[in-house]
């Protein structure tokens, strides 16, 4: 399908977070972060949560996706 290539990154490493141990709040935090682009203060008030625990589950997050994404490209490329 014609997908806006900036949609299919977004999907693709939305659906690796999904496989790769992130945990709930991590991925749901990451999701607002990095896909919808929520900023960290609106996420903590949405999740009833310290901003510097929104920046510590999304700094993590990234981590994990980082070393996930990595390893599945040296595994499929």
């Amino acid at each position: 399908p014609n997908m806006d290539p900036q949609d299919i990154w977004n999907q693709f490493v939305k659906d690796q977070a999904l496989v790769c141990g992130m945990t709930e709040d991590q991925l749901d935090v990451w999701i607002a972060r990095y896909i919808d682009h929520e900023s960290p203060v609106s996420v903590a008030e949405r999740l009833g949560m310290r901003r510097t625990n929104v920046d510590n589950l999304f700094s993590r997050a990234n981590k994990v996706l980082e070393d996930h994404i990595r390893n599945w490209w040296k595994k499929n490329s």
